[in-house]
């Protein structure tokens, strides 16, 4: 397996011109943690409930590891346009606001988009990248600003093209309301629990499609770099776990510890080469 670090694989993401993203990267020195949230839509409720002081709201199981430090998001189509390419502001309630601090785009990360894996058409945002800056303000939390890379692309092309070729460590991926013809696709959740062990996942926050075991046959048909064995995650420990009513409406939302001790079982070889 090819590995690079996670500032060489961002960096990547970045390209040669200097931008925002560039700029986060030279504030931030050390290994940023990534979180992915695959179709991710207009949700960024993932930016509150990874946040480092949630757990003190509502605490897990000892030993959770750490939060991470900037979320990649991708989805092909966000259904209505994606409104922050157009407006500051994302949400507003009583308890949280989101907004639009900093927008720059990124080179597209030139990944294929496949209409046999997805149930909408692409939109004028498909195959865009762009660096978020977000303003957040929590009732509980406070405010805080987050660093999001949203590439407007298929998952599972994003996993295989980008990711799993880089050989990046994704530490959290969150897997809520996913896909297969009720978000925007055609596939089911679980070609992206077998991706776990090999993104290097230590948290997996999932809902009630963690007991969806549908066919992916399509996806590996395109992507045999995604073959891998199945895991059993619903064994996994529940670090701490969300009634649905506070998420998605689709089932306890939980956060499961991925073992260490779950390796990698690949089925196909794939080439090592960096994402471009």
């Amino acid at each position: 397996m090819p590995t690079v670090s996670n500032r060489a694989f961002l960096t990547s993401l970045a390209g040669p011109r200097w931008n925002a993203l560039h700029a986060w990267l030279a504030a931030h020195p050390g290994e940023p943690r990534l979180a992915w949230y695959p179709s991710a839509g207009a949700d960024f409720r993932d930016l509150l409930y990874l946040h480092r002081d949630y757990r003190e709201h509502r605490p897990g199981l000892p030993g959770e590891p750490a939060a991470p430090d900037l979320f990649l998001h991708t989805d092909y189509c966000v259904l209505g346009v994606p409104d922050f390419l157009d407006q500051p502001l994302l949400h507003e309630d009583d308890r949280c606001r989101v907004t639009v601090e900093r927008i720059q785009e990124l080179p597209p990360p030139g990944v294929p988009f496949h209409g046999e894996l997805v149930a909408f058409d692409a939109n004028h945002a498909t195959g865009r990248m762009v660096f978020l800056e977000l303003a957040v303000w929590s009732d509980r939390l406070g405010q805080f600003r987050v660093p999001v890379v949203y590439a407007f692309v298929e998952n599972a092309a994003f996993c295989a093209r980008c990711l799993l070729r880089s050989g990046a460590r994704v530490s959290h991926v969150v897997q809520v309301r996913y896909g297969h013809g009720l978000g925007g696709g055609r596939t089911g959740p679980e070609w992206v629990r077998r991706q776990l062990p090999r993104l290097g996942a230590e948290v997996f926050v999932t809902d009630a499609a963690e007991e969806n075991d549908s066919a992916n046959e399509k996806v590996y048909a395109r992507f045999p770099a995604l073959i891998a064995d199945p895991v059993e995650s619903a064994a996994w420990p529940v670090l701490r776990q969300l009634p649905q009513s506070s998420w998605d409406g689709y089932g306890a939302v939980r956060w499961r510890r991925v073992p260490p001790g779950v390796g990698p079982a690949f089925r196909a070889p794939r080439r090592a080469t960096r994402p471009g």
